[in-house]
């Protein structure tokens, strides 16, 4: 898309940014502190379920001012889809900004419309504006089962018990598998009768069974325990790869009031984790009702969250899932709540509804984003992984 094609356009005389083009570049400016909003746009015939590329270079001193936009538009003028691009990379001066996507025409597009937004004080420039059509996008299946089963305070039940949920998972060939919080050690006392070394060169001890059925079933699995370093005990999730191999762990951040008086400590990261199926983050029951935490992680790059818990927060696992725009897995052992798979609007697409043992079990496709109506586009759907975010005001916001 050459400048030349681009052109101006404000919704009121009143809001709009002064604005220029040059040979290679085009600009807006919004100098009072009342609100602006003008975009420079293009558009260009398209074919549908096509895949393209977009992308754009800017330079501005205010990001959270700017935003560029790819949308899609029937062969009447309708909205049908709008897209956000994300930040690619930035040149080593850290001056010129690379906003793309890479993006699938829906059936009935006719057209499609790349703005180049301005929407508050500040100053933005634009350049190398482009939109081709590209190679498909892959397929990314991720078979997930979470289980649902209430631990007794009985080491060897929880143990087989597991091991018994882990064969209806392999029967599923699932991907991966996601165990409840403290599913072998819940109620167990003293801590220290309970804890198994992290990772663990034991085959015989929960990590050790667990490991021989990731690599029986080829599937990854995550786990819940409680973790004794030097004498300090951690709410620990573990994370096994299909191999049965030690990938890595996160220890819960978030501690109710009762684990702290338990004698456990509260972990002090939350890390992603770079899985074969999916970039993932882990939330530890309470962790969930902390909306920062799964931002966190999701501005680390995690694709999808998975939640061991007890307390089961149903409200909050959805809002996570809808305010973060991924993927939020649930296993759950607290009757009568449900273990669950839900989706990037909040919607739960798989359960077991808490009143036996079983396995909650969904295949998901996480190559192509997950559209929705409710992202402020109405009657246009949009990207629910990156729509909410990208509508954020970060200048209202307290830390």
């Amino acid at each position: 898309m050459h400048i030349n094609n681009f052109t101006f356009w404000s919704p009121t005389n009143k809001q709009t940014p002064e604005h220029s083009r040059d040979a290679n570049t085009l600009s807006a400016e919004c100098k009072t502190a009342a609100f602006c909003f003008g975009k420079w746009i293009s558009s260009t015939p398209v074919v549908p379920s096509q895949t393209y590329a977009a992308s754009v270079e800017c330079y501005t001193k205010s990001p959270d001012s700017v935003y560029a936009m790819a949308n899609w538009l029937d062969e009447n003028g309708k909205y049908i889809r709008r897209e956000y691009l994300e930040i690619e990379s930035q040149t080593a001066e850290q001056e010129w900004t690379t906003l793309s996507a890479v993006l699938v025409a829906p059936e009935c597009a006719a057209k499609a419309e790349i703005e180049l937004t301005l929407h508050a004080p500040g100053a933005v420039k634009w350049r190398n504006a482009a939109f081709t059509a590209t190679t498909p996008i892959p397929p990314r299946p991720v078979r997930i089962a979470s289980v649902f089963f209430t631990p007794r305070r009985n080491l060897q039940h929880n143990l087989e018990t597991m091991l018994q949920l882990a064969d209806q998972a392999g029967e599923k060939q699932a991907d991966v598998l996601l165990f409840t919080e403290m599913a072998y050690d819940r109620g167990v006392m003293p801590l220290e009768v309970k804890c198994v070394p992290i990772p663990s060169q034991n085959p015989d001890d929960v990590l050790g069974q667990l490991a021989a059925k990731a690599k029986q079933y080829n599937f990854n699995i995550i786990v819940n325990l409680t973790e004794n370093e030097n004498g300090f005990f951690f709410n620990t999730t573990v994370l096994l790869n299909r191999n049965g191999q030690y990938v890595g762990k996160y220890r819960k951040s978030h501690l109710p009031t009762v684990e702290k008086e338990a004698g456990y400590s509260p972990g002090n990261e939350l890390p992603v984790f770079e899985m074969d199926f999916a970039t993932i983050g882990i939330l530890t029951c309470f962790d969930l009702a902390f909306i920062d935490a799964g931002r966190t992680l999701k501005s680390k790059g995690a694709e999808l969250i998975f939640v061991p818990t007890i307390g089961n927060f149903m409200l909050y696992s959805q809002i996570q899932a809808k305010e973060n725009g991924l993927y939020v897995i649930v296993s759950g052992g607290d009757v009568p709540h449900p273990s669950r798979i839900i989706n990037p609007n909040g919607d739960i697409i798989a359960s077991v509804d808490g009143t036996a043992d079983g396995v909650a079990f969904a295949e998901i496709d996480i190559s192509h984003g997950f559209y929705s109506m409710a992202t402020g586009f109405y009657p246009a759907t949009s990207n629910a992984s990156n729509a909410m975010l990208n509508q954020r005001r970060n200048d209202l916001y307290e830390n």
